[in-house]
């Protein structure tokens, strides 16, 4: 693991994303920060929201289905959009409008799953991660052990599928081809990671209860 980075953060305050840049001003001479606005819409899911940008505001809110608890992870699959529900216990299929096409019972509080080009890796906090088959809908296996302790977030690298285990303070990392389990890896005590994603090289790793990134 290599040393941490610090994190950046940004508070959507407003329905209007910015776009910025930096100007020299010759006058001054000093440097100037410009932003121009960027309006979007957005449609409601019983309290989920589906984003379109446009370019007026306000954002237009339309409730276009029902069914969710407490939506959490979401994922794109190339042609539907899956969604974990922590307190429904459940991965639910959506078609591009947002009806849910088909719930798939997981394990108890669901949070964010991965796609790996066949099936969905789905991390719950009963220390175990339901692997899903998209074509199906069904549950190729439950797996267990490997180190799952309080697992949050689920990565892709094109090969490996990676679990981050915010109890644990480590990360559970198998083969994605097999589901053979490669091992688990520590972060650092008590530095909680929780999300994680792939540039294809490395996994990226946010580290909670540190306040920085490690790269894996």
């Amino acid at each position: 693991m290599l040393p941490g980075f610090s994190r950046s953060r940004y508070s959507p305050s407003s329905p209007v994303s910015r776009k910025c840049s930096w100007v020299f001003a010759a006058r001054s001479p000093t440097w100037r920060r410009t932003c121009s606005a960027r309006s979007f819409s957005r449609s409601s899911i019983s309290g989920s929201r589906l984003v379109t940008p446009t370019s007026t505001a306000p954002w237009t809110v339309t409730t276009v289905t029902t069914g969710f608890s407490s939506p959490n992870g979401i994922l794109y699959d190339g042609a539907n959009i899956w969604v974990t529900d922590e307190i429904a216990n459940a991965l639910f299929k959506l078609n591009p409008s947002g009806a849910i096409l088909q719930t798939v019972t997981v394990g108890v509080n669901p949070f964010h799953s991965v796609f790996d080009g066949g099936n969905i890796w789905v991390p719950n906090s009963s220390d175990s991660v339901s692997v899903v088959r998209v074509s199906t809908g069904a549950i190729l296996q439950t797996l267990t052990g490997n180190g799952l302790n309080g697992p949050k977030t689920a990565a892709f690298d094109g090969q490996r599928v990676l679990i981050t285990n915010t109890t644990g303070a480590s990360v559970s990392l198998w083969k994605a081809a097999d589901l053979t389990p490669i091992g688990v890896f520590s972060t650092g005590t008590g530095n909680s990671p929780f999300g994680a994603a792939s540039d294809g090289v490395n996994f990226w790793i946010t580290l909670e209860g540190a306040a920085q990134l490690a790269r894996f």
